[in-house]
C-alpha cells in the first residue's frame, strides 16, 4: 500500500469514525427528545374553558325579560372582561407510554365565574334601572349609590343578592358545563398522537409538547403543567 493509500484509508476512517459519533449523538437527543415528551404525560394540568359569550348572551335575554330593554349584547361586554373556567386534566401513570387519565371542572374556578356573573348582571341592571328612573322624572340624576338604597328599601336586599337568591340563569348550570368536559379513562401514546376517549369514544389526536404545555392540536386544547402528583 502507497503512502497516498494509507493516507487516503486514514482520511476515510476519520469521516467514518467521526459519522459515527454524529449518529450516536443524534440517536441520544432524539431519545431524550421523546422521553422528555412521553415524560410530559405525568401529574397535573389545567385548560382555560371561554364561556364569555355564553354567558353575556344569557344575560342579555335575562336583561331583556326582566328590564324590557333592547338590550344590545356589545354594552354588556364592554362592562366585564372574559369568563374563564378552568378545567383539571390529571394523569395517572403506568409506563411511560400509557395510564389512566381524568378531566374534570375545576369547582373554585366555576364558583368565581359565577359569582362574577352574578355581579356583572347587577351592574348592568342597575344601570337600566337608572336610565328609567330618570326617564320617568324621578331624578335628573342618580349616582349608583343612590340607586342601591333605593333597590334595597324596595327589594329588602342588595340587587346582587337579589339575583343571586333567584337562581338567574345568567351562568352555564354546573351538570351540564360538568357533562360537556369532564371525562376519564385509559390514554396511550403512540408517536405524536395521544389515544383517549372523547365524547365516549376512542380517538387519536395529534399532539404538541412545549416547555410545561401539551397541545392537543384539532381540538386547539391547551394545558399547562401545574405540578406533579
Amino acid at each position: 500500500m502507497t503512502k497516498r493509500e494509507r493516507l487516503r484509508l486514514r482520511r476515510i476512517l476519520r469521516i467514518s469514525a467521526l459519522l459515527m459519533v454524529l449518529l450516536v449523538i443524534i440517536a441520544f437527543v432524539a431519545g431524550f427528545m421523546r422521553i422528555r415528551t412521553l415524560m410530559a404525560f405525568r401529574g397535573e394540568y389545567v385548560r382555560d374553558v371561554d364561556i364569555t359569550d355564553r354567558v353575556i348572551a344569557k344575560v342579555a335575554i335575562w336583561l331583556k325579560d326582566v328590564e324590557g330593554a333592547n338590550v344590545d349584547d356589545e354594552w354588556i361586554r364592554s362592562k366585564t372582561d372574559s369568563f374563564i373556567v378552568k378545567v383539571d386534566l390529571d394523569f395517572d401513570n403506568k409506563g411511560l407510554k400509557k395510564g389512566t387519565f381524568t378531566e374534570s371542572v375545576n369547582n373554585s374556578s366555576y364558583a368565581e365565574c359565577e359569582e362574577k356573573a352574578y355581579k356583572l348582571t347587577a351592574d348592568c341592571l342597575r344601570e337600566l334601572i337608572i336610565k328609567r328612573l330618570i326617564l320617568v322624572g324621578y331624578a335628573k340624576e342618580l349616582t349608583d349609590e343612590d340607586a342601591d338604597v333605593l333597590i334595597k328599601e324596595a327589594l329588602g336586599m342588595t340587587l346582587y343578592n337579589y339575583i343571586k337568591n333567584s337562581r338567574v340563569e345568567i351562568f352555564p348550570d354546573y351538570n351540564e358545563f360538568a357533562e360537556e368536559v369532564t371525562r376519564t379513562g385509559d390514554y396511550r401514546i403512540r408517536g405524536t398522537q395521544i389515544e383517549w376517549e372523547r365524547n365516549d369514544k376512542k380517538v387519536k389526536e395529534e399532539f404538541r409538547v412545549s416547555k410545561d404545555t401539551i397541545i392537543i392540536v384539532e381540538a386547539e386544547d391547551i394545558y399547562k403543567k401545574q405540578g406533579d402528583k
